[in-house]
């Protein structure tokens, strides 16, 4: 799926042991946010949700309007 720009993006990201054990796969609260922010996410956040996961939530950045050029 693509999300449009201004897009809202809710998901879920686990937690403790259980998403320990996704290896090479698993980023930490700060990774997961930061790797969020490189991909043009704004306003990301974490919320407790449940016992093994945490609901990310992030609004993508909306699309520059491309400057014009008067001659």
């Amino acid at each position: 799926r693509v999300l449009k720009p201004g897009g809202f993006l809710m998901t879920t990201r686990r937690i403790g042991l259980e998403g320990r054990l996704f290896f090479g796969r698993y980023r930490g609260k700060s990774d997961f946010e930061g790797y969020l922010a490189e991909l043009g996410f704004v306003g990301v956040r974490s919320h407790a949700w449940q016992v093994n996961y945490n609901m990310v939530t992030a609004w993508k950045a909306p699309r520059r309007k491309k400057a014009r050029l008067y001659t």
